[in-house]
């Protein structure tokens, strides 16, 4: 197997994991909102700094009216939809392009954890280790894309530059 390919089939299971963690946080989410027991894990009861349920009843842990986690869920199959496609069908002639939007997507994935990160460091005051655990995979997402692409970040702009100048000959 070549570089390019493992790189597609560790962003498939990072994917996985993505979805596992944000099926978590969600049941977690809707529980929380129906004042119903939370099945509390030693990961998530370490300390008032790190506590799953305070970030994820809090007012950030909502997008739209739609919990964050959720929106992640889709995120994942996303990603997971896009990379079995190039993984398929290897020599598409959108390949190149389905690459570079995943690596896009990895970017978006990788600010928006920071902004998470942030939030929920500054602004709530506590921690959730399973939500630490999406932004590595996220992160994981980041190098994993790029290193799918193998191109510079001058090449990637160069397909976007194509695919949104490019007149089709009829």
């Amino acid at each position: 197997m070549n570089k390019k390919t493992i790189a597609l089939v560790c962003i498939m299971l990072l994917a996985v994991a993505g979805i596992y963690l944000g099926a978590y946080l969600t049941q977690l989410h809707y529980q929380l909102q129906n004042n119903q027991e939370t099945e509390h894990t030693f990961v998530c009861s370490l300390s008032s700094s790190f506590n799953c349920d305070l970030v994820n009843s809090s007012p950030y842990a909502e997008l739209f009216g739609i919990p964050v986690a959720l929106w992640g869920i889709f995120f994942y199959l996303f990603i997971f939809a896009v990379a079995g496609c190039v993984l398929w069908r290897k020599e598409h002639k959108h390949g190149s392009l389905a690459i570079v939007a995943l690596h896009i997507s990895a970017i978006w994935g990788v600010l928006f954890s920071i902004y998470l990160f942030y939030v929920a460091k500054f602004i709530i005051g506590a921690l959730c280790p399973y939500c630490i655990m999406m932004y590595g995979v996220n992160l994981g997402l980041f190098i994993a894309t790029k290193v799918a692409s193998g191109m510079t970040y001058s090449e990637m702009r160069h397909i976007i530059i194509l695919f949104f100048t490019k007149k089709e000959n009829k």
